[in-house]
Order: structure tokens, then sequence, then C-alpha cells
């Protein structure tokens, strides 16, 4: 029995098209050192086997629900906070995988810290390499101004109290950044602690969404439409705004980047003075390759299972 008690856990999983890989995120849910959760798994109407595959897990805590019709990964979580029973509520992706104590570690600080929502660090795997995120160290509240300039927060980080899920609900125009947004209003109500543990290991597909960047371009549209009114008072989330547009300049083409960024200022200036500007608020990549931040961390022999393959599909 844990100091808190053993309240119910809503973990939600959205899924589109995961038969290969969606079994290894299940099991890390399962094999929680904490025990008292339902599993919601919302299939988007996947055209694999992906239903097949979760139904031959046999474990009662499992619920499978299914959407009518392909309506993204935002509704497929706000169904499944809909319909969850737990007072507190985790997402996870159908395919990151969770450290075992993950549940455990941030419930506690949870209760421990009289907060509403906590988000621990995770390890992104791409290609390859691994990179630990939020660039944040040491476990303790984050305050409103840091969570709304800064996108660290990705959605299988969370777990907090229902009642702030069901509050605030995900937005189902966000192609991507939609935990960003979701942050956003959150931020505005309730208090968030961080838990400076990588329980999360975020692995990045080659059909993710994470890597579509004409979604990311879209999406980032969005997020500056929105909270026009905060970043006109607000200038390093307006930056950190630039600075993301700016990342995707191979990608994309500068011009689009150059129009929107001249318009998020509402400077009148040239196509090439915008794209200077931006330029100048990109972050150097010498400063990010040196000293400039903490060495990376290892926690729980996450990285050196990582490093070796275990989290590899």
């Amino acid at each position: 029995m844990f100091d808190f008690g053993e309240p119910l856990v809503s973990v939600i999983i959205p899924t589109y098209n995961r038969e290969k890989i969606i079994s290894n995120s299940i099991f890390s849910v399962l094999n929680q050192t904490y025990k008292n959760f339902e599993l919601i798994i919302v299939d988007d109407c996947s055209t694999d086997n992906t239903v097949d595959v979760v139904k031959k897990i046999n474990d009662p805590r499992i619920v499978v629900l299914r959407q009518p019709q392909n309506m993204g990964a935002c509704a497929a979580r706000n169904r499944g906070v809909d319909e969850s029973k737990g007072s507190i509520i985790a997402f996870q992706d159908s395919d990151d995988l969770w450290n075992e104590r993950k549940l455990e570690r941030q419930i506690s600080e949870l209760y421990k810290n009289h907060a509403d929502i906590t988000f621990c660090s995770a390890q992104r795997i791409m290609n390859g390499s691994t990179e630990f995120l939020p660039e944040v160290r040491g476990s303790g509240f984050i305050d409103k101004r840091k969570l709304q300039t800064k996108s660290m927060v990705s959605t299988q980080m969370l777990v907090g109290f229902s009642e702030c899920f069901k509050a605030e609900k995900f937005d189902e125009r966000f192609p991507r950044y939609q935990d960003y947004d979701l942050v956003i209003r959150l931020a505005e109500k309730y208090k968030f602690y961080y838990v400076d543990e990588p329980l999360v290991s975020i692995l990045v597909q080659f059909d993710s969404i994470t890597n579509d960047s004409k979604k990311l371009i879209t999406a980032r549209k969005l997020l500056i439409e929105k909270y026009a009114d905060i970043m006109a008072d607000n200038k390093d989330m307006k930056c950190d705004m630039f600075k993301s547009l700016l990342h995707n300049e191979a990608k994309n083409g500068i011009s689009f980047q150059t129009q929107f960024a001249a318009r998020l200022a509402g400077a009148r200036v040239s196509g090439g003075s915008a794209v200077r500007s931006l330029r100048a608020l990109a972050p150097d990549r010498k400063r990010r390759q040196g000293g400039g931040h903490a060495p990376p961390r290892d926690s729980s022999g996450m990285r050196q299972r990582a490093e070796s393959g275990a989290f590899k599909d």
C-alpha cells in the first residue's frame, strides 16, 4: 500500500495502424509497479490488425474503444478521457515505452507536493541518437510563464487529476503541438510539478506525425493565431515561435516562414530582413554542442537499454 492509497488511474493510449509495435507500449504499462489502473486503448479506425493484437493480450484492466471514423489522436484521447473512471489520468502513446515505476513515482509526487499535474522527463530516441527532454534540472514546481513560453511537455509525460483533463480537452484541430496547446491552457488554472527522472522513452517512428513537416507548420500557425493575445505581451513566447519556425526552414522553404514570421511580429519588413530576424533568434548550434547544458542524465538503466537496442522496434 502506498502512502497516498491506491486511487484508480486511467491510462489512455490512442492508436492507429500500430500492429507491429503497440504490444511493447501496452506491456510497459501493464508491468507498472503501481497496479490499480484501467488501460483505455482508443483505436482510430486502424486498417491493419492493431485491434486484434490488442485483444489477444489477456488482462482485465484493458478496455478497447473504437472510433466510428478516423478522427485523429486528439479526438481519440478526448474520448478516452470522457469514458475514463479513474480519479487520475495518464497518457501514453502506442509507440513509446514507460519505465516500470512511472505511475508510482509521479502519483507519489502528485500527492506529496499537493500538485494538480505532474510531468516527468523523457529520453527521445531518433535515428540511433538519444536526447533528454526537457532542458530542466531538478524536480519542483514549474511556473506558468515557463510552461507557456517553452514547449517542454509531451503528452506521455503527463499524470494528473482527472478534473484537470476533463475541464481542458485536447483541441482536435491540432495535427501537432496538441500537448503544448493543452499545457498553455492547463497552466492558467493548475499547479504543475516536474519529476526530474526520465520515466518515458519516446521512440520517433518514420511515419510519425512528429516528422510531418507540413502538419508541423499548420500546427504552429494555429498555435500562433490562438494565442496572439498572450504573445502580444510575452516576447519570450513570441521568440520561441520564431525559433521553431526557423528550425524547419530547410524542409519547408523560407517563403512561408518569412511571410508568417513577419505577420507574427507585426513588422512591415521585406522578406530578406524577416529572414535575418529569424536567424538572429535561432539558438547557436555551437553553444548547444558545447558546455551550455548539463550532461545527459542516466536513470534506472533506461539509457543503457536504449543504446543497446532494447527499445527499438
